[in-house]
């Protein structure tokens, strides 16, 4: 699905799916940093700077 399709078909799922598809993810990619970070052990530097590689891409 694209955003114009959603936009155009009107129907509620499809709203609905764009609308969760493009939500504000900032509070659980920082929760997921924090996680990672202050773990049990703490992670590592290196998968420390991958998760936060992966999570820069979150939508915010």
């Amino acid at each position: 699905m694209t955003a114009d399709e959603s936009v155009f078909s009107r129907t509620k799922s499809d709203i609905e799916t764009l609308f969760r598809l493009t939500e504000d993810r900032g509070e659980m990619k920082e929760t997921l940093r924090q996680r990672i970070y202050k773990g049990e052990a703490g992670a590592s530097k290196e998968a420390q700077d991958y998760i936060f590689d992966l999570t820069i891409f979150f939508p915010v």
